[in-house]
């Protein structure tokens, strides 16, 4: 996964997503709008040391328990 630059909206689309771990995505610029991802309850971003863009539908997920971020610069919410 570390060659991962940004994330297909179509890849995030999936309403029965409950998982995602981008972990060591060094490259991974922008999370895009999750907010169709309604059952995501775990994500993880640890090490995703380009990242500065998180869509802020990340944090208004109702489903969301567990936001992992270790070893993360900081980003811009947009």
């Amino acid at each position: 996964m570390g060659h991962i630059f940004c994330l297909s909206i179509c890849a995030i689309d999936d309403v029965n997503l409950e998982k995602i771990d981008l972990s060591e995505c060094k490259k991974l610029k922008s999370l895009p709008n999750l907010s169709k991802a309604s059952k995501l309850k775990w994500a993880n971003l640890t090490s995703c040391g380009s990242l500065l863009v998180v869509h802020s539908s990340v944090l208004s997920l109702n489903t969301l328990e567990t936001l992992i971020l270790d070893n993360w610069k900081k980003t811009q919410e947009s």
